[in-house]
């Protein structure tokens, strides 16, 4: 109906929205319409809610002028419209793809809680869609905040009764100048290491150029993953250390689950080897710049042979216990988000590299990137769905049988209260008390205890009192995870982006695994 003629010949359903045939006859006109005809269909089908687009409260001619709308801003943006039925299954419709599985994984998964269907309308879902078409955005120009402000205003004046045991208000934590520090630092980077890709697609003079920009790039993300100092905090909270500790005590407050404290161990074994790795890496680097000079290929090198040492035998390794599969609780995977903008950050540095950036290593760097967006999505939603589904309802299955409340005759007649009914919400994650609620108009009448609220009644008020609780604790838990996922539409963006650098292919690749399966 949208994009032929009918069986018995009649006209196109949507003939006056067609564009003119030179535009369709264009290779790149046609991936653009095309996509922007599966915008169409998505359209209809959230607005509606059935593929026919019939009995909704909107019309398919409202779609069809949205989709005009998005023809015009798509043309003026520029935006890159890839044709995937056209290309090999290169990194830029591997990310695609991968966009396509992370909306519906959302969509499909994030039903947990009574505001289910804000997932729906966050930027992230509508991002992962646009990419899902192909439709890539140039680089954004958005800086990092700790206060997401497409969600802002969610917090309700009735949820102040709720105890900051169960979910703790997400402003007050913020600030905690080293948590702050900490929760922004991802997506900090990631808008560094999208830039550090920009230019190097544009490529260098020489091997020099490279590594000078690579020194500059691990200068910036050193000091966001390893500040040696914050203001207003103790002296001794320096180097990093302080800033990654409130990492996991601050996420666990918003999961259904305790890990072990094992943060010192993370520390001194891992985390703060990679800050002496990244460090000596600098300093030699600017030591081999003042003795060879600005024009030598030496400190190039040695920067770049040291990045792979740290990428490949260090962050890699590690990376098999920093994004373990949901099912796996670890302390070390409360830390996914900021380790992986960490190993991120290294490999685009690397990528501009002659030996570090050829076809081989860049599908390798492109698979682990979108490994790492799987893996961000799958925890987040799994952790937001778990800590609404530890809120539950003890509600008894009727009111109790009519009782005697007043007993014998004369001088042997006594009275007694009537017992109410009453449901109970409960949710046990961090000590959290919910309350409870009691039947009204339980009363003695004549001989026995008369319920004056019907049991329907008092069942409504019950699960009205559950989700009123629950969209209080998702308030704050949709703010967490929010910025968790904030960096997974451009680390998916990025991939796509490397793709555009003109590399060299080598004997390698037909070896590689494939870029669609996930596994560190």
């Amino acid at each position: 109906k949208i994009v032929g003629s009918s069986p018995t010949g009649g006209a196109h359903q949507f003939g006056s929205h067609l564009p003119p045939p030179s535009f369709l006859s264009s290779p790149d006109g046609m991936a653009r319409w095309l996509a922007s005809l599966a915008v169409l269909v998505r359209l209809c089908l959230f607005a509606q809610g059935d593929p026919g687009c019939e009995g909704g409260a909107g019309s398919c001619d409202d779609a069809a002028s949205t989709l005009l709308q998005l023809q015009k801003d798509t043309r003026a943006t520029g935006r890159h419209v890839v044709d995937c039925s056209t290309q090999p299954m290169n990194g830029t419709c591997f990310a695609a793809k991968t966009a396509c599985e992370l909306s519906d994984y959302i969509q499909q998964r994030w039903h947990a809680g009574p505001k289910a269907e804000n997932a729906l309308k966050t930027p992230l879902v509508i991002q992962l869609q646009e990419m899902c078409l192909g439709m890539f955005p140039p680089p954004p120009r958005r800086k990092p905040t700790a206060t997401p402000p497409e969600v802002a205003g969610l917090t309700d004046s009735q949820c102040s009764e709720v105890s900051e045991q169960c979910a703790p208000d997400y402003s007050k934590a913020m600030q905690n100048e080293a948590l702050a520090m900490g929760v922004t630092a991802g997506m900090s980077a990631t808008q560094r290491a999208k830039g550090v890709i920009e230019e190097d697609i544009m490529k260098y003079a020489s091997k020099a150029a490279a590594g000078f920009a690579a020194y500059a790039a691990v200068s910036g993300f050193i000091g966001l993953f390893f500040p040696f100092a914050l203001a207003g905090v103790s002296s001794s909270c320096n180097s990093g250390e302080c800033m990654w500790s409130q990492i996991q005590p601050y996420v666990e407050q918003y999961v259904d689950q305790k890990i072990s404290n094992a943060f010192a161990d993370m520390w001194s074994s891992e985390l703060k080897k990679v800050r002496v790795l990244l460090n000596e890496t600098r300093d030699q680097f600017e030591l081999d710049q003042r003795v060879y000079g600005n024009n030598s290929d030496i400190p190039s090198d040695g920067l770049f042979k040291s990045l792979y040492d740290i990428h490949f035998n260090k962050l890699t390794p590690m990376a098999v216990d920093f994004a373990p599969t949901y099912d796996i609780n670890s302390t070390k995977g409360m830390y996914l988000d900021l380790f992986a903008s960490l190993h991120i950050s290294v490999m685009t540095s690397l990528f501009a590299a002659p030996d570090y950036g050829d076809a081989s290593h860049r599908v390798l760097y492109q698979r682990r990137i979108l490994c790492y967006a799987k893996r961000a999505v799958e925890r987040a939603v799994g952790e937001h769905q778990k800590r609404l589904d530890a809120i539950i309802l003890n509600l008894p299955s009727k009111h109790p049988d009519p009782m005697k409340c007043c007993a014998g005759t004369g001088r042997g007649r006594h009275c007694g209260m009537c017992p109410r009914p009453y449901c109970q919400v409960v949710d046990v994650s961090n000590g959290c008390k919910a309350g409870r609620m009691d039947a009204q108009g339980a009363k003695c009448h004549k001989t026995s205890c008369d319920f004056t609220e019907d049991y329907w009644v008092f069942e409504k008020r019950c699960n009205a009192a559950k989700e009123a609780h629950a969209v209080c604790v998702q308030n704050q838990i949709d703010y967490v995870w929010y910025n968790w996922l904030n960096p997974v539409t451009d680390w998916i963006a990025m991939v796509a982006r490397m793709q555009a650098k003109d590399v060299h292919p080598n004997s390698e690749m037909s070896d590689l695994p494939d870029m669609g399966s996930c596994s560190f």
